[in-house]
C-alpha cells in the first residue's frame, strides 16, 4: 500500500486549519543557534568559491525534478557525521510530534521536506489557496476514521489532523523514510504544484493566488533600482535574526551549490551582506560600542565584515555573468534603460518568461553587486563610527 498520494487532491479539507502558516517573517521562528561560519577548515577555500567551481553551464531556466523511484536512501550516521559532511537543505516534521515541530516548514530556503514516524494508515495529499501551496494528511482510502472535528481517530487510535502545512515555494521533494515493514516514498513537489494549479483552476474557475503570496513574503529581498543606495539596501537585508540569518545562509550555501537557478545565488549574497552587518549591528542594539578604546565607537571596517562582503560581490558577479550569458545565447540582452525587477516565479516556459526570469538574475545581480562595491568603499573612508550621546552634555 503506498504511502504518498501521487497527485494533487481536489477533495475539500473538512475543519479549521490547526496550524496555519504565519506568512510574515518572524525573526525567531527559525533556530539555529551555533551553526558554523561557511568555511571549509581542510581546504581553506570559502563556500562562495566551492560555489563558483561549480560548472557554469549555459542553458534554460531550472525544470522540475524528476521522480524518482519512490525510495530515498538514508545516509548512514557515520557519513552523516564524518569529515567530508555537507549541509542538507532539508527540513523534518514528525508525525508524532507535529505541534513541535510544523514551525520547521516556516524556513524560506530548503529543498527537501522528511515527515518522519508517518502511520502506515495515514496518506499526504496536497492543495493550495491564496496564501500558498500545503500537504495535509488524511486517512487512507478504504480505512475507518471518525471525524473529532480538530482532527480525525483511526481505529486503533491514531490522530489524524487537518492542518493546512504550507511549504517554502522552493522545496522540490517531500520524503517519508522507509520504516521496519513499511515502505516510504518521495514526491516530486514541483510535479504537485502543477497538478494542484490545474486542479485548482478547472475546480474554482480562476488561478489561486498562492504565487503573489510568494512574491510578498520573500519583500525582505526587495529589488533594488537605480534610485537605491548601500544604507537603504543594508538595512532591507538586516532583518533577519541572527540565528535564523545563520539557518538560512547555511541552506542558501548548500542549494546555491546544487542548482543553476540564480536566485539562490542572489538571496545568498543578500544574507552575506546581512552577515557582514553583524558585527555592526550588535553594538547598535547592544548599547555597547568598540573599537579605538571608546564605548562610544563602533568599528566598521572589521575583518568578519570584509570577508562577508567580498563573498558577497564574488557570488553577485558570477551570477551576472552567467545570467547575461544565459540571455545572449537567447539573442535577448536587458534593456539599459530599464532595471527588471527580481522574478524568481515567472513564467519560465514561454520567451517572455525566461526574459524576465533572467533579465531580472541579471539587472539585480548588477546592481547588488554595485551597491556592495559602494558599501565595502563606504567603510574603508568612514572606518569608525561615533555613536550620539546617550543623554546629552551637561
Amino acid at each position: 500500500m503506498a504511502i504518498l498520494e501521487q497527485s494533487a487532491s481536489t477533495e475539500p479539507v473538512m475543519g479549521d486549519s490547526l496550524f496555519q502558516f504565519l506568512r510574515e517573517n518572524d525573526p525567531e521562528a527559525s533556530s539555529g543557534e551555533g551553526i558554523r561560519l561557511a568555511q571549509d577548515r581542510r581546504t581553506g577555500r570559502s563556500v562562495a568559491d566551492e560555489i563558483l567551481g561549480v560548472e557554469r553551464r549555459l542553458g534554460s531556466p531550472p525544470q522540475p525534478v524528476k521522480p524518482d523511484d519512490g525510495h530515498e536512501v538514508i545516509p548512514s550516521q557515520a557519513e552523516r557525521e564524518g569529515p567530508a559532511r555537507t549541509v542538507d537543505a532539508n527540513v523534518e516534521v514528525d508525525f508524532r510530534n507535529i505541534e513541535g515541530t510544523h514551525q520547521n516548514l516556516n524556513a524560506l530556503f530548503y529543498d527537501k521536506i522528511t515527515i518522519n514516524n508517518l502511520p502506515k494508515d495515514v496518506r499526504i495529499a496536497h492543495w493550495a489557496d491564496d496564501s500558498g501551496h500545503f500537504f495535509f494528511f488524511k486517512p487512507a482510502q478504504g480505512v475507518a476514521s471518525t471525524d473529532k472535528g480538530t482532527h480525525y481517530e483511526l481505529a486503533d487510535g491514531t490522530r489524524v489532523p487537518k492542518g493546512h502545512f504550507f511549504y517554502s515555494p522552493y522545496a522540490t521533494k517531500l520524503t517519508v523514510p522507509d520504516r521496519p515493514g513499511i515502505p516510504g516514498g518521495t514526491q516530486d513537489l514541483n510535479e504537485q504544484r502543477k497538478l494542484v494549479d490545474d486542479a485548482y483552476q478547472k475546480a474554482n474557475g480562476k488561478p489561486h493566488k498562492a504565487y503573489e503570496a510568494y512574491e510578498r513574503n520573500y519583500h525582505n529581498f526587495a529589488s533594488l533600482t537605480r534610485g537605491g543606495d548601500p544604507i537603504t539596501y543594508m538595512r532591507n537585508v538586516a532583518g533577519l535574526g541572527e540565528s535564523a540569518l545563520n539557518q538560512q545562509t547555511q541552506m542558501l550555501e548548500q542549494l546555491a551549490k546544487n542548482s543553476n537557478n540564480p536566485y539562490f545565488k542572489i538571496y545568498l549574497a543578500d544574507m552575506y551582506v546581512a552577515q557582514a552587518m553583524l558585527p555592526i549591528i550588535k553594538p547598535l542594539t547592544g548599547g555597547q560600542g568598540f573599537g579605538m578604546n571608546s564605548p562610544d565607537m563602533i568599528k566598521l571596517n572589521n575583518p568578519e565584515t570584509v570577508r562577508k562582503l567580498d563573498q558577497a560581490i564574488e557570488v553577485l558577479r558570477s551570477v551576472r555573468d552567467t545570467s547575461n550569458g544565459t540571455l545572449q545565447s537567447q539573442g535577448m540582452r536587458t534593456r539599459p534603460n530599464v532595471v527588471l525587477p527580481l522574478a524568481p516565479f515567472a513564467e519560465r516556459n514561454s520567451r517572455e518568461g525566461f526574459y524576465y526570469y533572467w533579465g531580472g538574475s541579471y539587472d539585480q545581480a548588477a546592481h547588488r553587486e554595485l551597491q556592495v562595491e559602494m558599501l565595502k568603499n563606504l567603510i574603508k573612508i568612514m572606518p569608525v563610527l561615533e555613536l550620539p550621546p546617550i543623554q546629552p552634555p551637561k
